[in-house]
């Protein structure tokens, strides 16, 4: 459907010409945020810790699968005290417009809670191993948090309930906007084209899911399964097209 839309909107010339990639991929946006189920998936996992909330509690959320889709339905999801969050979502130190997860910063949980974040542990060189925090029971349905403003909101996964996967991550085959114009097309090959993510984190309501079945992972992208690794079963998630626009009338 994305590619009959595609063909609709460039016509036909007897002229030779070139098009926009970014054309084709305004066309899959346009037609799958119409027909993709919204997932929970982090991509680059690191362990975030709810340090007041009850250890063996566990709470299940149902929240729906499409807001453009009335027939999608809805899903249920279970929060609990260890989750998994995107390591781009956390600083150890606040900079000028990030308003995600540093010490002292507070965020929304999709679909949850509010918390705060207290403190976080890394490893000799650095990294980040756990995200400390509190959570808020009263802000639970997108209620405010007296005094504070609220401004960005984060996806997860709990750690009980979600699987690893491998997510493959397509960029443009060339650094350069028309590679057949140059005199060596070789020269301009964008050596990251492809990057293989191996230790991503998905809710456990996709383990059924089907090669060809389309998604989108929330504040990451479209995805479509691809195949199954037959050595290690392992899901592998192609990207087909990021959330944002980068084409222009």
């Amino acid at each position: 459907d994305s590619i009959k839309n595609f063909c609709q909107q460039i016509g036909v010339s007897k002229s030779v010409s070139t098009i926009e990639y970014q054309v084709l991929e305004n066309c899959l946006r346009d037609d799958l945020n119409l027909k993709a189920n919204r997932i929970m998936a982090v991509l680059d996992p690191v362990k975030l810790i709810i340090e007041n909330y009850p250890e063996n509690k566990e709470e299940e959320f149902e929240i729906e699968n499409n807001p453009n889709s009335n027939s999608a339905g809805k899903r249920k999801i279970i929060f609990g005290k260890n989750l998994f969050v995107e390591r781009s979502d956390f600083l150890k130190e606040k900079t000028k417009n990030f308003f995600r997860l540093f010490p002292g910063s507070t965020v929304r949980l999709k679909s949850a809670y509010a918390i705060t974040c207290t403190s976080f542990r890394e490893d000799s060189d650095g990294n980040i191993t756990e995200i400390f925090c509190k959570y808020h029971p009263e802000t639970f349905g997108g209620k405010n948090l007296d005094g504070v403003k609220i401004k960005s909101t984060i996806h997860w996964v709990n750690t009980n309930y979600c699987f690893n996967a491998q997510a493959n991550i397509y960029d443009s085959l060339f650094n350069c906007e028309n590679p057949e114009s140059e005199s060596d097309f070789l020269k301009y090959i964008n050596k990251n084209s492809l990057k293989i993510l191996k230790n991503c984190k998905i809710e456990n309501n996709l383990k059924n899911c089907k090669p060809g079945d389309t998604f989108q992972f929330l504040r990451n992208g479209y995805f479509c399964l691809d195949s199954i690794d037959k050595s290690s079963n392992i899901m592998i998630f192609n990207k087909t097209v990021s959330l944002k626009s980068s084409y222009k009338k």
